[in-house]
């Protein structure tokens, strides 16, 4: 919901809860199983 008020750049993933980047880290471990797989 922070999406339009965190300002663009690296800061905004620091910035960004710890909520988005687990669902990040989680779509991208299974991106890596499909490929792996």
């Amino acid at each position: 919901m922070d999406i339009d008020h965190s300002p663009p750049g690296k800061l905004s993933v620091m910035r960004a809860s710890p909520v988005r980047w687990v669902i990040e880290f989680q779509v991208m471990a299974q991106f890596m199983r499909l490929i792996l797989l």
